[in-house]
């Protein structure tokens, strides 16, 4: 097997693969927190391809989707994960949209608990967060299922020799060479985020020139912006302007940390993957602005705010927007 045939480097995976395997082996729950949805699957897949022989007599994993379930009810839900269980093995589900219980099914939380200990311990959960199960806004469902942060494992983003690898790996995909110089600027802008990287380097392969501004990279920011939560937003628009965090956002800042997107460098607080900070730096309206685009979609910042006010209330937002400046 040639040195660029696998996505990562064996060093990087062997870490992030041990993490698992230690956790499942112990018959306990993991929470992976900020593996980005982008990138997990392909993760995921990385990883059950890994297993080895001796592993597979043991165990039986299986990747879910809740969402594809189509349920927001408890024992209906049960029934179907049930069914994927093996008979003989200890079976371990490796849930790839977990964040989904914390925004929008969090009353299914409690019922975890109890599926993982009753019968005692017979699978595992491997869950996969973009959210942070830690934060204090998530407090009162994750005190329901202790099972969420038995074990808390943070995904950090990946390092220049990480994407560097990665470049070439896909430089064998693609059946070209990218040179050191292209390798090395895609690094300086797009840095550990591996979404990104992909993107940078579709693009050099499809028009032969490194450029960062244009529709699909700025497709790919748009969703990661969105991805945050407002006080992340929050954080990230504060670093961009070079003031200090609050005390009341100062968990928010440690998991960005801890996730290593926001580093100090001589003395400051930086967002360390560039494209994203000058997005953000772009995109940085005061909350309490409001402005129309071109199809008359009302936005605050970077989001779409329209379907939070009624019809007459977007009709007389819509018309002082455009006489603005003016005695009205």
């Amino acid at each position: 097997m040639g040195l660029y045939d696998r996505p990562l480097p064996m060093e990087t995976t062997a870490l992030m693969f041990g993490q698992w395997l230690s956790v499942i082996k112990r018959r306990e729950c993991a929470s992976i927190v900020s593996l980005p949805r982008f990138d997990r699957h392909y993760r995921v897949a990385q990883f059950l391809g890994s297993i080895d022989d001796q592993t597979r007599k043991s165990y039986h994993f299986v990747p879910i989707f809740l969402q594809s379930f189509v349920t927001e009810i408890w024992d209906e839900l049960k029934r179907k994960i049930s069914a994927l269980k093996h008979s003989t093995k200890y079976t371990v589900f490796l849930v790839t949209d977990a964040e989904w219980l914390l925004t929008a099914a969090g009353h299914l939380i409690p019922n975890f608990q109890e599926f993982v200990l009753m019968p005692y311990r017979n699978c595992s959960f491997l869950l996969f967060f973009e959210k942070n199960v830690l934060d204090q806004s998530f407090s009162t469902l994750t005190q329901t299922c202790p099972t969420l942060l038995q074990n808390v494992i943070y995904q950090t983003l990946y390092t220049s020799e990480d994407i560097d690898h990665y470049i070439q790996h896909m430089a064998g995909v693609y059946g070209c060479a990218f040179s050191s110089r292209d390798r090395q600027a895609v690094w300086e802008m797009c840095g550990g985020y591996i979404w990104l990287v992909t993107e940078a380097i579709r693009n050099l392969h499809k028009r032969g020139e490194l450029i960062f501004d244009h529709p699909e990279m700025k497709m790919r920011l748009k969703a990661i912006w969105d991805g945050f939560s407002n006080e992340e937003q929050g954080v990230l628009r504060t670093i961009v302007r070079n003031q200090a965090v609050e005390d009341e956002r100062r968990q928010c800042l440690e998991y960005f940390q801890q996730t290593q997107l926001i580093l100090e460098v001589q003395g400051k607080l930086r967002i360390i993957v560039p494209i994203l900070a000058r997005y953000v730096q772009e995109n940085d309206v005061s909350e309490l602005v409001l402005r129309l685009d071109e199809t008359g979609e009302i936005f605050s910042g970077a989001t779409r705010v329209t379907a939070i006010f009624t019809k007459k209330q977007q009709d007389l937002i819509r018309y002082l927007l455009a006489h603005k400046k003016e005695i009205l």
